[in-house]
């Protein structure tokens, strides 16, 4: 069998499956049904999920959290953005994801004495809208106490990687992203935004585009599950023009006076194919012109909640730890001042 291995080692586990055994037979060094059906079931056995036990699964889905900075948000997910999963942050422009993404970035990197996993995180970003000199200020304002140097190697951990196209991103996700994982030890990726490049790209040809979105939700997946580590996808939201008269009938001039009365609803995009893909939905949203609200949309161990916050130097803030919120509105990072 380890000749065999030699000898197929340029061919990957599905490319091994693929074949019948009378296709193997035909191989150098195999000659034989019994010793093809030896190899298929070799790497069979090799690349199926072995079981766990129910006790190893909790322990690992406790263990396993990435803390958002909001003790109360951290309280109703168990601890934190769950390892192995998507977590998707879907809202308006302006109302907090990149901020959030941002914050994630620096919790993940930070060192352990202070809260953080001292790991590295990759974010990729669609948009241009991430910015170095923002994580830093988050970095520095949320652990005052670390020194200069602690705050230097602490966004070294960050690697910010840009991409314009769906083909780039999906080249990045299938080829790059494990290297980099493996040789930097990241334990976050964020992807911001998932939904810019394909409804840019593919927004007209529907069919194309859930078929670009399928391929990168199995990378995705296949990252998070293979690696261990949490997955942060940013979602775009989207308007759904409803027509509260028209029935279908109706004179031009009785459908014109109709269209006057039709609502526009905010709704996630991407539709309810990839709503599938994620395993946690976090919905951000405006309240005012300083607050905002984060809910929790799904979650396989919350129920829906939601939560107040203000975005500042330091971040995403619950409002619940601002006693006095109006003195804080000369601080606060209004809606036409921030990314998305």
């Amino acid at each position: 069998m380890k000749r065999l291995q030699s000898q197929l080692k340029h061919l990957q586990p599905k490319d091994v499956l693929r074949l019948t055994p009378l296709d193997l037979i035909n191989m150098p060094g195999i000659g034989t049904i019994s010793t093809a059906n030896e190899l298929l079931y070799a790497v069979s056995k090799f690349v199926a999920p072995s079981s766990t036990t129910l006790y190893d699964l909790l322990n690992s889905t406790t263990s396993s959290k990435l803390r958002t900075g909001l003790e109360e948000l951290d309280r109703v997910l168990l601890g934190g953005l769950p390892s192995g999963t998507i977590t998707e942050l879907a809202g308006p422009s302006g109302s907090g994801k990149t901020q959030m993404c941002c914050q994630l970035s620096v919790l993940a990197a930070a060192p352990q004495h202070a809260g953080g996993l001292a790991a590295g995180a990759l974010y990729i970003d669609t948009e241009g809208a991430a910015s170095a000199c923002r994580i830093r200020e988050i970095a520095s304002s949320r652990f005052p106490n670390l020194t200069d140097e602690e705050i230097s190697e602490c966004t070294s951990r960050i690697f910010l990687h840009t991409v314009s196209t769906a083909d780039s991103l999906h080249h990045l996700l299938s080829h790059t992203v494990q290297e980099l994982i493996i040789e930097h030890g990241i334990k976050l990726l964020i992807v911001d935004s998932i939904a810019s490049l394909v409804r840019r790209e593919f927004d007209s040809r529907l069919s194309s585009r859930s078929e670009v979105l399928l391929e990168q939700a199995s990378l995705l997946k296949e990252i998070a599950e293979g690696f261990g580590i949490p997955v942060v996808l940013v979602n775009q939201v989207q308007t759904i023009v409803q027509d509260m008269n028209a029935d279908g009938g109706g004179s031009k001039t009785e459908k014109l006076e109709a269209s006057r009365s039709s609502v526009g609803q905010l709704t996630v995009a991407m539709g309810n194919t990839w709503y599938h893909t994620v395993n946690t939905r976090l919905t951000l949203q405006y309240k005012d012109n300083v607050t905002r609200k984060i809910t929790v949309s799904k979650s396989p161990v919350a129920a829906i909640s939601s939560f107040d916050y203000i975005i500042d130097k330091t971040g995403l803030v619950l409002t619940s730890f601002y006693p006095e919120l109006e003195e804080t509105q000369q601080t606060a990072i209004r809606p036409r001042d921030t990314s998305l």
